[in-house]
This record gives structure tokens, sequence and C-alpha cells, in this order.
């Protein structure tokens, strides 16, 4: 198969040098694939602190304008209560697209192939959580919608295009549209990130994250 799911270490940088990933190194224990992913940076800086809310007031406003009741949740956790310390997180697990962005405009097969979603990814991350009896968190929604990954302000936080492929819902995409994506997706992932790696800290442990990802080997 032309993706991989994989689950190893890489020392700090490496995904940076090769220009794949804006360089978040996490400060404590770490296996990633991906030494650049943001929910480990997020969860490193707010250790013992609370996690930063933009627009709290207008949070539940944004997220109204853009998840409706038959949008899923923006994240899944798998094994809440696991006191393992272990905590398996993948960023692009999910394919889904919010119902009122109208399928970003795009073919479903986009969405489905490796633009759209880490293949396989998901699957090895609740695989590995079963084996370990470690919980896990995995963001639901397509990297194409808000790339969970992706500090807000890079470009590829919501592309515009990827592999060569438009993304017609993200051409031209006002700020007050960005945050409604932030808030409905990007921080609710996050925030549950950080809940469950402060969990097992209150619990005593020192909790290794695990960031599980798939690779394309080439691209269009």
């Amino acid at each position: 198969a032309a993706d991989h799911a994989t689950a190893h270490a890489l020392c700090p940088g490496a995904e940076n040098a090769a220009g794949r990933f804006p360089l978040s190194p996490y400060r404590g224990p770490r296996v990633a694939a991906g030494a650049g992913c943001l929910a480990s940076q997020i969860g490193a800086a707010m250790a013992g602190k609370a996690l930063p809310h933009p627009n709290r007031r207008g949070s539940a406003v944004n997220r109204a304008a853009l998840l409706t009741p038959k949008d899923p949740p923006p994240y899944e956790v798998v094994n809440s209560a696991a006191l393992r310390p272990l905590l398996f997180v993948c960023e692009h697990a999910g394919h889904l697209v919010p119902e009122r962005l109208d399928g970003l405009g795009i073919a479903e097969a986009d969405l489905l192939d490796h633009i759209g979603w880490d293949i396989g990814a998901g699957a090895v991350t609740k695989r590995l959580a079963a084996i370990f009896g470690a919980t896990a968190v995995l963001a639901t929604y397509s990297r194409l919608v808000i790339d969970a990954n992706r500090p807000l302000d890079h470009d590829t936080s919501i592309p515009e295009e990827s592999d060569g492929r438009p993304i017609p819902a993200n051409v031209g995409l006002d700020a007050a549209g960005r945050r409604a994506r932030q808030e409905a997706c990007f921080w609710p992932f996050h925030r549950a990130v950080s809940a469950q790696r402060s969990r097992l800290t209150e619990a005593g442990q020192t909790p290794t994250l695990v960031f599980v990802h798939s690779f394309t080997p080439s691209m269009a």
C-alpha cells in the first residue's frame, strides 16, 4: 500500500529538517511518528496551567455556527479511565467534514485519499490503545477542515490546496470562518489531549505521548 501507519521514535527536529512539519519539541518522554506534533507543544506549554481558550464567551456561538446536532464530536477518547503511563494521540485519524461545509467542495474520493486523513493511522492508534490498555485521543474531522497538527498561523492550517488538488471551501476563507473551525474542531481536540495528560499526571504517572501518523511515499 502507498500509505503505511507508523508509531516509532524520532529524534527532535527530524521531520522539521525534511520540511514536513513545523518544529514543536515536547519537554518530556516522547515516542512519536512526527517530532513536530502540535499537541505535544500545547501539552508541554500548558502543563500545570489552564489551556488557553481564545474568545471563551464566543466559543459556543462559533461552534454552533459550524457544527449541527447531526455532526459528531471533534474528537474521540478511547480507554478514558486507563492509568497506564501512555497517551496515544492521532491528529489525522478522521476524514469527516461538518455538514455546513458541504464536503469542502471536493469529491468524497479526495477526502478518503491521503490528503483528507492519515490512512490507517486511526485504526493503528485504537489497536495500540487496546494492546497496551492505554488512553488514546483521536481527531475525527479531516485535516482539510483544519489541521490539528499545525500552528493556527501556518500556511497549511487550512490549506487552499493539497497535493495539487484545490480545496474550494478553503480559498479566501475570512477570519470569522477560520475562527469557527478553530473553536469547533481544533481547540476541543487539543483540550481533550491536555485533559488526559493532566489526568494521568495527577494520578502519579509520567505519561509518554505516542503520536501516530501515516505517510505517502510519493506526492503528485
